[in-house]
């Protein structure tokens, strides 16, 4: 099967507003890619190639060729937005409102600066990560929780009945601060659940 010329290709690939070489990885592997178009443009366009940032139409330099702000004076910027965990930093990449000297993977530019989102984003919240996780979690290093027993007495005067629904508590505002929401994490030594349950 012969590919597309490289404009065409380009022009094809432009429309689907994709902004970085994880989001190109992503919809190759998504099965939505004709077969016409190479999974790897570099090398099958070697002659006309002229970076990633030109073939998504993300910008005009690559992103491995751009020049970002120094690490404080990005890291500045990124606490001037007020933004409160890493799900809002990612909608706020995909707004189409960053500068283009602020790398919208911070953790990969500033790789020897780098002390986590909670420092990046001011709000001194460490990330805690699980593999059954889809996301990351992240608990307030200052956050002083309730006692295990007493927490668990807590919960189960609610009457909750399911994952679901803990988290909908969790989303109402009614949860105490000091009950945490992913207690798997803070109560490890007391924990007979499975991560990801309530009870």
């Amino acid at each position: 099967m012969k590919i597309l010329p490289f404009k065409e290709a380009k022009d094809f690939v432009h429309k689907l507003g994709l902004e970085s070489l994880q989001e190109w990885g992503v919809y190759c592997k998504s099965g939505k890619k004709p077969i016409v178009i190479p999974t790897h443009p570099e090398r099958a366009y070697s002659t006309e190639w002229k970076g990633m940032g030109d073939w998504l139409g993300s910008c005009k330099t690559a992103t491995f060729d751009r020049k970002y702000r120094q690490f404080n004076d990005a890291r500045e910027f990124a606490q001037s937005l007020h933004l409160k965990s890493l799900m809002e930093w990612r909608q706020y990449c995909k707004s189409g409102k960053v500068p283009k000297d602020i790398p919208r993977h911070p953790d990969g530019v500033y790789k020897s600066h780098w002390k986590g989102w909670g420092d990046w984003l001011g709000t001194g919240n460490i990330a805690w990560g699980h593999k059954n996780f889809q996301k990351e979690v992240f608990l307030n290093r200052n956050n002083k929780w309730m006692e295990f027993d007493y927490a668990k007495a807590f919960v189960k005067s609610l009457g909750l009945k399911s994952r679901f629904e803990w988290k909908l508590f969790c989303k109402s505002g009614k949860k105490p601060d000091n009950i945490p929401e992913y207690p798997a994490f803070i109560y490890p030594a007391n924990w007979k659940g499975k991560v990801g349950q309530i009870g």
